[in-house]
């Protein structure tokens, strides 16, 4: 786009094709809209002479005054975007042949970023009253909004006449709103007043507002569903607020206790009438598991304890403990007890166990979970599931070689 509209080379004719390209694109944005709202088609050829003829018009505009003005400077003019934490308000108005006026407007912030959009059916009324019912409008939303600095952009000069005027009185502005624009075109009074009786204005990207417009001294921008949306900050506040006191709550609670994980090791362990047939076991494996809880002010209950005796991933013999309560800084010592009865097993796992069973030790995994729950004081936790995984646990078929110990992994 900016090398076509920077670019110095010639096109149909002497005409520079920045100019050309400049014009194609206005003239296709204006037949495309004018064939939108109208329904007006017109043969691309008419369309190629018009931008012909208005770029060579241009063309010679800007000959005339590079002859006639040396001091002539040329300026890119592009839309800039206000300085943190301004809006800026561009707004316009428009009348048709037929008296019909409209105008409407749009609010972005200092990114560039569209806020607010609208447009407003005014009825029949001058341009310049169209201008200022833009620019009437674009405020009261800006205000409405809580925009308290607004940069407002007009491209009408009799707006800014009437605005920059400095010994104007309130009825320079005033008098255009109701009856035209007297003022910018030599005093003299429009033939009838300006009616407002059907004015709709239709925000985009507005919902929070609502409209009332029956005539313009009683117009009002009405904010009930902002009262609302008041509301539901409020109630959002208060729970962000509940939600940060529970957290600070429970982070000065966990100060204080300093909850620590239990600690969990097999203290001892054997096997008794093992015996593999017929890819069958049978046996009887026992344990001793070492429980310690080094909180000093949480106890543990331990509400189900289930133990379990696997090989190879397979579990082959299963039990359950009795329940229990262990206090603050304390260790408990559980005796379990596992039987596998005539339990199926593969054969490539049968094979492996009588080598185990040869080579006179045997690699297991002993591994128990339990539903349990922490008590503080007067307070109990709901139930959490403890996952202890010891492995590898290494038991000996003779009663002459010891144990060593086994610590265990914990999921809490």
């Amino acid at each position: 786009m900016s090398e076509n509209l920077q670019s110095q080379s010639t096109s149909l004719g002497n005409n520079l094709w920045q100019v050309i390209f400049g014009v194609a694109i206005w003239r296709l944005w204006f037949w495309q809209n004018r064939f939108i709202f109208t329904k007006d088609y017109w043969e691309s050829n008419t369309i190629a002479v018009d931008i012909k003829v208005r770029a060579a018009e241009i063309q010679r505009c800007n000959s005339f005054l590079s002859a006639t003005d040396s001091n002539r400077i040329e300026k890119w003019i592009r839309w800039i975007a206000p300085t943190w934490p301004w809006v800026k308000l561009n707004t316009d108005g428009a009348m048709k042949p037929s008296g019909h006026a409209g105008a409407g407007g749009l609010i972005r912030d200092y990114r560039g970023v569209w806020q607010i959009g609208y447009s407003a059916n005014l009825g029949a009324c001058s341009v310049t009253s169209a201008e200022l019912w833009g620019l009437f409008h674009g405020l009261s939303i800006a205000w409405l909004y809580g925009h308290r600095r607004v940069i407002v952009e007009v491209d009408s000069k009799c707006i800014l006449q009437l605005f920059s005027h400095r010994h104007h009185d309130t009825g320079s502005i005033a008098d255009p709103l109701s009856e035209g624009p007297h003022q910018c075109h030599g005093g003299s009074k429009p033939k009838s007043r300006t009616s407002f009786s059907s004015t709709k204005l239709t925000l985009l990207y507005a919902p929070r507002l609502t409209y009332m417009a029956s005539n313009p001294t009683a117009t009002q921008l009405t904010a009930a569903p902002a009262k609302r949306t008041g509301l539901v900050r409020c109630i959002a506040i208060v729970l962000l607020a509940l939600i940060v006191l529970a957290g600070i709550v429970v982070l000065i609670i966990w100060l204080v206790v300093k909850p620590k994980r239990p600690v969990y090791t097999i203290e001892d362990g054997s096997v008794h009438d093992f015996n593999v047939n017929n890819n069958h076991l049978n046996s009887t494996f026992g344990f001793v598991i070492r429980a310690h809880n080094p909180n000093g002010r949480a106890s543990i209950y331990y509400d189900s304890i289930e133990v379990s005796v696997a090989y190879d991933d397979q579990n082959v013999a299963f039990s359950t403990l009795v329940p229990f309560h262990q206090p603050t800084r304390n260790v408990t010592r559980l005796d379990a007890k596992l039987l596998a009865q005539n339990v199926a097993i593969s054969s490539s796992i049968a094979k492996d166990l009588k080598l185990e069973k040869t080579s006179g030790e045997i690699e297991l995994a002993v591994r128990f979970k339990a539903k349990i729950r922490f008590r503080v004081g007067a307070w109990k936790s709901n139930h959490r599931t403890l996952r202890v995984v010891c492995d590898p646990v290494m038991l000996h078929f003779s009663s002459s070689k010891s144990f060593q110990r086994t610590y265990c992994d914990i999921d809490l």
